[in-house]
């Protein structure tokens, strides 16, 4: 077993919604709410990029089931 680092307040953000009780709609809804409440914003297109990425490199570090 190792540890995994996960350094950005976003993707620790990401960590926690990943329960099993959110499809990827709502899990982008949540991360939206998350970065609206900090003051930041990302483009509808550009976080759902983000949020495909992030999920795949969570299922390579063998975090995630496909």
């Amino acid at each position: 077993h190792l540890s995994v680092r996960i350094e950005d307040d976003l993707g620790r953000e990401l960590v926690t919604l990943l329960d099993g009780t959110r499809d990827r709609t709502a899990i982008a809804a949540d991360l939206e709410r998350f970065l609206r409440a900090r003051g930041e914003r990302l483009a509808e297109a550009d976080l759902h990029a983000g949020l495909d990425r992030s999920l795949q490199g969570l299922a390579t570090l063998a975090l995630l089931r496909r």
